[in-house]
């Protein structure tokens, strides 16, 4: 028995989060699912709170997992407004 691939893909904003699967085949693909639920933790674009961004984005994948059947390993992820950098900060006070 042949396995069935898939690709997943999240799509983070400030308002909503998109997930859609897709289901490859010998044509092509064929998009099986598609859901938006609200967004969490997510401004203008930026991440300011990871933890309630990944809970919101978690939620939303077990709802794909279990509609579906499936266990989603791996997802692509977009997020608008371009460029994704680390910021790293420190302080200095003289006594």
């Amino acid at each position: 028995m042949q396995d069935d691939r898939y690709i997943a893909t999240a799509d983070l904003g400030s308002s909503k989060i998109g997930i859609s699967v897709a289901k490859v085949q010998k044509e092509g693909i064929e998009v099986i699912y598609y859901k938006e639920t609200p967004s969490d933790g997510i401004r203008n674009g930026n991440v300011f709170n990871p933890m309630r961004a990944s809970t919101a984005l978690r939620k939303a994948l077990d709802e794909a997992e279990k509609e579906l059947h499936i266990k989603i390993l791996q997802i692509v992820t977009g997020l608008p407004r371009g460029n994704v950098r680390q910021e790293s900060n420190s302080a200095k006070i003289e006594r």
